[in-house]
């Protein structure tokens, strides 16, 4: 469940005005795809632990919010731990989902929606009024939906994890609407991410990246093939070593 009950949600209006209506070519909210960097993926399958509060919005009214830091974008919590887990399972199925822009705040959107109107920064790309855009609830995410697979896997997946395309025009926008697949995850219990194990771990016969992943103290996305660094956890074979960063191969 999400931290609270609240109005219907923009994104949820938007879908059924582009099933009714067969409108909403451009909604008040529509954003730009987002500028994906080298940094952003050096950061994917990253996540803490630490949370702090903030101040989110839907349409234009405000609430109270947790955050916390996921492929190093900050993330509402809840959505966090859903994303994190398909996160992992799309790494099994050999596909890298990271998270391009997450949680903003009123002062990123405003500094956005600036760039958007003076076309002097970010690209000029579009970008909603403060207040409004569906990011500044926490719950949506933009996804590197340009990579190898990653769309397809997400039309087929993504509702088992309890998220959903939102906004018609933009195949990269998915929010979490609530629910989702069960299981642990490393930030139950604690508020600290755990820290990584050092060294490396040799896969057994039927090994997997989840154990790799539950040994080693990192996320599945984030594992490194020392054996064949081209494979990633696409194609194990027995005696392959995992490790969380390429440095800790030995």
């Amino acid at each position: 469940m999400r931290q609270s009950a609240r109005r219907p949600r923009t994104g949820d209006l938007l879908t059924c005005c582009a099933v009714v209506l067969a409108a909403c070519a451009t909604p008040p909210d529509a954003e730009e795809r987002p500028l994906d960097t080298d940094d952003f993926v050096e950061k994917a399958g990253t996540l803490s632990c630490a949370t702090r509060g903030d101040t989110g919005y839907e349409a234009g009214s405000a609430f109270a919010i947790t955050v916390l830091t996921v492929d190093g974008k900050p993330v509402e919590r809840e959505t966090a731990e859903a994303y994190w887990k398909m996160e992992q399972a799309a790494a099994e199925d050999g596909v890298q989902l990271r998270v391009v822009s997450g949680f903003r705040t009123q002062g990123e959107q405003q500094y956005l929606y600036g760039c958007s109107v003076h076309c002097d920064c970010n690209g000029c790309n579009l970008a909603a009024r403060p207040g409004y855009s569906n990011h500044q609830s926490g719950y949506a995410l933009d996804l590197n939906t340009e990579g190898g697979g990653v769309y397809t896997w997400l039309s087929r997946n993504a509702a088992h994890f309890g998220f959903a395309r939102t906004v018609p025009s933009e195949d990269w926008h998915w929010e979490y609407m609530g629910g989702g697949a069960a299981g642990a995850w490393p930030c139950d219990g604690g508020t600290e991410a755990a820290p990584l194990a050092a060294g490396t771990y040799t896969v057994g016969s039927g090994g997997s990246c989840w154990a790799a992943s539950e040994a080693l103290g990192c996320a599945v996305a984030s594992l490194y093939n020392c054996t064949s660094p081209e494979s990633g956890c696409g194609a194990l074979w027995a005696g392959d070593k995992l490790a969380c960063r390429a440095a800790d191969c030995r």
